[in-house]
């Protein structure tokens, strides 16, 4: 930090020279020559104010305040504190504005006695802006308790100083405007730029000043403090001198600047806090009526009344101004009102029936609230926000929204839903059971069949209909609250009818999921009659949502069991898409499937396939060669294993096709023993086939002296890749002395064995008494509803755990085509440039 500092002092004395010296500046120059007062140094500001050098000219103008006398500093010291408060107004990050504070806060100590008013300002709404933010949702009940305290202080301390910097500054306006008076024409102009600045800074300092004071006044409920509030938003509403504005002088005119317009908004709430809503409306009323307030501030004063009208307690204006407003948004029917709207409606009617002031008229005032508190619930249930009527609940119960209605019954089963889960969780901790599955505890079985019976009473309510979408996510908690309760055939067919009549597609997919994930776990535990009802949902999960990593994952499990010819199986695996996490274990299915079907192939279809398998089967060398060359322990020899078996798979087709493809096998040798190399992998028990792949690449290349070495190896090791070499270079000899037939050398065979043909590539067993594991997929859900997002996670987690597929790991799709291992295969391995051999089997 130091050096960079350094640097910077340096550059800006460079530049400052060059300026000065006139090398640097003429456009600086030309755009100055209008000013002819400007001096050596002001070029040099203003040159790099023009370019935007702004850590340059930081420095430059506090080299200079430092080495300034007296009777300068505090004119340099108010340049430096406006250009800091400019870098402050534009620091686009944290890092930045900490930066700039940590300056301006340096700047203040070297120089306590400048005014630096918009500095000060500048600083001081940092701080502010934080505050408020911890507040600003404090009168919906959504704010941090511990965090309101701490803005509280933050208001305590910046009051005084906003307040201070608005009566200094108000000194320098009655000292301008003095000078206005006496001045002459020479200098009219920039007396009158300094007094509209000063106001302006006047202007924000109360602003500031009067919302600090609000927010206190809001916290604690204070008058007093309120009606200081009014005091100091009256210097920006044509009442200065720390009197009260009234509604009569409001500039109307103004109302079309925000902070204006703001501040008018703050004078409803301060009188509403001083038990003033009559006035407090007008104010509301006149800001409507103005024609140029911005549409952001009126789209707010619908929540400002009824946060007056519920503070003066006056419930029948309150409903009916929600009807009215309700009605308005659009005249064809009822709209719901915005969520901040709506659950600002029902904090203020709960907690008026919570602090249960409605004596002496109790009851009609008790149906009045509850009436109100269930249009804000239920506009919350019409726009999704169950999380929001959760939190309300959570804060007042349900006894104050009534007994009857949807929302009410709904958001009661709901509750009852999370108290079930809850003792779940803590019995399965204390048991050391899993909370995912379904419990065996009498008791908290019957938590969950509480709540599926609360859930059923919601769906049968008069107005349940009205609700459509909430209906289905009612009807998915009670398939959820029958699962956990154990009762799985029962839930499988509740998620089911919610996947026939769900409005949302998302929630369709997650129901019907969830049915094969219940129906599934019910044939595990012997229900085989539902059998054919998983399999038939299962069939339309994947016919539905053909792209979802759920859809590969039981296309999968019906390959593995069987119940997809092999060419459907590979149609559709071939469709997992390359982002999805089941794309790696379908690819390894599919090599499998796919060399299956080549060595079963006859004719032009055999190298289709073959060229379609060796594409897959290179893609998938490439990842193991990769975790070889990445990882460590069982997983490097793992992907060693899988690299060797599918490398030779890939030889096989490369070199039987039609017309051989010499040079991607001469290339697949070679990184096979790369890869033995490196993993420690022994070759030996496979150096027969291999010697016969060198020695078809070698005759293909009309290579002799690499075909006779690979042929002696074939006769050095012996087997059936051994005679099929024979086989192989008697055929090219007789092919070649059918061409020269006079060549004696070419009459005589290479041997006397019988020819054999190579079988196909089996995968090795792997060695005895290593611990077998296997890299599991990973499922991302959907997004969603958040109600719904934990049971998600945890029954996909559930299903992964009970349904993993046997190729999830490299090379554990090829080791099930292997034969068991004969007694001392592999048992041993080495690197394969060791000249050892372990023993013949």
């Amino acid at each position: 930090m130091c050096q960079r500092v350094e640097q910077l002092h340096r550059a800006a004395l460079c530049l400052a020279m060059l300026v000065l010296l006139g090398l640097a500046a003429p456009t600086a120059r030309a755009q100055d020559d209008d000013d002819e007062s400007l001096g050596p140094t002001d070029a040099v500001e203003a040159y790099m104010r023009d370019r935007g050098l702004d850590d340059l000219l930081s420095v430059y103008l506090l080299d200079r305040l430092r080495d300034a006398p007296g009777s300068k500093r505090a004119e340099l010291a108010d340049r430096l504190g406006k250009h800091y408060a400019r870098l402050l107004s534009a620091a686009g990050t944290p890092e930045r504005q900490r930066q700039v504070e940590r300056q301006a806060r340096e700047l203040l100590e070297l120089v306590p006695s400048a005014d630096s008013f918009e500095l000060r300002l500048t600083l001081h709404k940092a701080s502010f802006l934080l505050a408020e933010a911890a507040v600003k949702d404090f009168r919906q009940r959504l704010s941090d308790p511990e965090l309101v305290n701490e803005a509280q202080q933050t208001f305590r301390e910046l009051e005084p100083n906003f307040l201070d910097i608005g009566r200094r500054v108000d000194d320098r306006v009655d000292a301008l405007e003095r000078m206005e008076g006496r001045s002459t024409r020479a200098n009219i102009a920039t007396i009158r730029d300094q007094l509209a600045d000063a106001r302006r800074l006047r202007s924000l300092a109360m602003y500031y000043a009067g919302w600090s004071q609000y927010y206190q006044a809001l916290v604690n409920d204070d008058a007093r403090k309120a009606d200081s509030a009014l005091r100091s938003f009256g210097w920006l509403l044509n009442t200065p001198g720390n009197r009260a504005p009234s509604v009569e002088t409001l500039p109307i005119t103004l109302l079309r600047y925000d902070h204006v317009a703001r501040a008018a908004m703050a004078c409803s709430l301060c009188l509403s806090i001083a038990r003033k809503d009559a006035e407090a409306i007008r104010w509301l009323d006149a800001i409507e009526q103005a024609g140029e307030t911005p549409q952001q501030i009126k789209d707010e004063l619908w929540a400002r009344r009824i946060e007056v009208l519920g503070r003066a307690r006056r419930w029948s204006d309150l409903q009916r101004l929600v009807d009215r407003r309700r009605l308005t948004l659009d005249p064809s029917g009822v709209t719901p009102l915005s969520v901040g709207e709506a659950r600002l409606l029902a904090v203020i009617t709960l907690e008026a029936i919570e602090a249960g002031g409605t004596s002496g008229v109790a009851a009609d005032r008790s149906r009045l609230l509850e009436a109100i508190a269930q249009i804000a619930l239920g506009d919350l249930v019409t726009r999704g926000e169950i999380g929001h009527v959760m939190n309300l609940v959570k804060q007042f119960g349900t006894t104050p929204m009534g007994d009857s209605g949807f929302v009410v019954l709904y958001v009661r089963g709901l509750r009852a839903y999370e108290r079930a889960r809850e003792a779940h969780e803590v019995f399965a901790v204390a048991e050391g059971l899993n909370a995912d599955d379904p419990t065996d505890d009498a008791a908290i079985a019957n938590r969950y069949m509480d709540a599926v019976r609360a859930l059923d009473i919601a769906q049968v309510a008069s107005d349940a209909e009205t609700f459509p979408t909430e209906l289905a996510q009612a009807r998915m908690m009670e398939g959820l609250s029958l699962f956990y309760a154990g009762e799985l055939v029962q839930a499988g067919s509740v998620f089911e009818s919610v996947f026939q009549q769900a409005p949302v597609a998302q929630l369709r997919e997650e129901s019907i999921w969830y049915a094969i994930v219940s129906l599934d776990l019910a044939v595990e535990r012997g229900f085989r009659s539902v059998i054919e009802q998983r399999d038939r949902l299962a069939t339309v999960y994947m016919q539905t949502y053909p792209a979802s990593d759920r859809a590969a994952k039981l296309l999968l499990r019906r390959v593995d069991d069987g119940l997809l010819t092999e060419d459907q199986a590979i149609a559709v695996l071939l469709d997992v898409p390359h982002d999805s996490p089941l794309y790696e274990t379908a690819r390894r299915h599919v090599s499998r499937m796919m060399y299956r079907k080549y060595r079963a192939s006859q004719g032009p279809e055999r190298d289709y396939v073959a060229a379609r398998f060796m594409e897959i089967a290179e893609e998938l060398i490439e990842i193991d060669v990769a975790v070889v060359r990445t990882g460590s322990g069982d997983e490097v020899y793992d992907a060693a294993l899988a690299v060797m078996v599918r490398v030779r798979q890939a030889l096989d087709a490369a070199l039987t096709i039609t017309v051989p493809d010499v040079e991607r096998a001469a290339r697949l040798l070679d990184l096979l023993e790369d890869t033995a190399s490196v993993a420690g992998l022994d070759l030996s028990d496979i150096e027969s086939e291999l010697a016969y792949r060198q020695l078809q690449i070698a005759i293909a290349r009309d290579d002799e002296d690499a075909a006779a070495l690979a042929g002696a190896t074939l006769a050095r090791v012996g087997g059936p890749h051994a005679r099929a070499g024979d086989r192989l270079r008697y055929r090219r000899l007789h092919e070649r002395w059918q061409r020269q037939p006079n060549d004696a050398d070419l009459a005589a065979p290479p041997g006397r064995r019988r020819p054999a043909r190579a079988g196909p590539v089996q995968a090795p067993e792997r060695p005895q008494g290593r611990r077998h594991r296997r890299r599991g997929d990973r499922h991302r859900g959907p997004g969603g509803d958040n109600r719904l997002a934990g049971p998600k996670r945890r029954l996909d987690a559930r299903h992964r755990h009970r349904h993993g597929h046997p190729a999830h790991r490299p090379g554990d799709a090829d080791r099930q085509l292997a034969p068991p291992p004969r007694p001392g295969q592999r048992g041993r391995r080495r690197p394969a440039h060791r000249g050892s051999r372990p023993g013949t089997p």
